[in-house]
This record gives C-alpha cells, structure tokens and sequence, in this order.
C-alpha cells in the first residue's frame, strides 16, 4: 500500500502511484538533467508570494535559464506583460498530446499551476502511453499519485520553500 495517499484520494487511477520527492532538490535535479525538458504552466497561484516574489516572476527565472516554458490557458497574457516570450502556447490537452508522442523528443514534462483535477486526467494519460520515453513531475503544493515524481502534500510555508530548493538547482 502507499505510504503517501493524493490530496484527492479518487485521483489515484491504476495499481501503479508516483513517487514523493524525499528533498525537493531531487526535482531540480532531475529536470536540469533531462535532455529535453519542457515546464508546463496554468494559472492557478501564478502570483503566489514566494519568499517576497511572485512565483511567475521564479518561472520566468527557470525560463530564462533554458527550460522551455509552455503557458496553458491564459497565462501566456501574464507572461507576455512581464515581457516574456513563453516557447508555446497551447492547451493542457495539446500540449500534453505533444509531449506524450515519442516523436516530438520530449523526455521530461513538469507541470506547475495547473488545476488539480485537471492535471490528474493529463497526467492518467501519460502515464498509460507515454511511459516509455516520458517521465513527468509535478511541483505542486498536493501530491500526485498519477505523476513519476511529485511533491508530498505541503503547507504553504514549507511549499515555498520546496520551490526555492527545486528552481535553486536549475
């Protein structure tokens, strides 16, 4: 049995759950070491405070850094007025579709600020057709059972410091 049960305990689909990130550094790690990583974004809680910044303004840090960033929904409107150009605009389901085909290179989704009962159904589908070339984290506050690597449920202080340690090491 698992040890950590998902936020959402009807998320959990299959014999098969993720596992917690022990120290959140790893996912940092992981992802600077991906070949071709690409950082999935939504909305919700893009201007949560994080340490004095707004966590969009730590995304377009990782962004500047290398890590491509693709903005779902409409929060490609709140990084293109903080002038910055995300690598895609597309919808959860297209860009996950994208990243879950084995011919587009992709060998690292992370999805962050993408609501919980939506990022579950796009993280069931890559799980069951793009686990052999695909591995995905999720670095929000909840855990996810469905995703390969996740954060362990967090309150909000120790969420942000996790984020810090995880966008530290890219």
């Amino acid at each position: 049995m698992f040890k950590i049960k998902g936020w959402n305990p009807e998320a959990m689909v299959g014999p098969t759950a993720g596992t917690p990130a022990a120290k959140p550094m790893v996912l940092g790690k992981l992802i600077k070491k991906a070949k071709k990583p690409i950082l999935i974004v939504g909305t919700e809680g893009l201007f949560e405070d994080i340490n004095g910044k707004p966590l969009i303004d730590l995304l377009i840090e990782v962004g500047n850094k290398g890590i491509p960033i693709c903005c779902t929904a409409h929060s490609s409107k709140y990084f293109l007025e903080k002038g910055f150009k995300p690598a895609m605009l597309k919808t959860s389901a297209d860009i996950t579709n994208l990243v879950g085909d084995p011919e587009s290179g992709y060998d690292l989704a992370a999805y962050i600020c993408v609501p919980y009962y939506l990022v579950t159904t796009l993280f069931n589908h890559l799980k069951n057709y793009a686990y052999k070339h695909l591995k995905t984290i999720c670095l929000d506050r909840y855990f996810h059972p469905n995703a390969d690597f996740s954060l362990p449920n967090l309150k909000k202080e120790e969420y942000k410091q996790a984020i810090q340690e995880i966008f530290a090491e890219l």
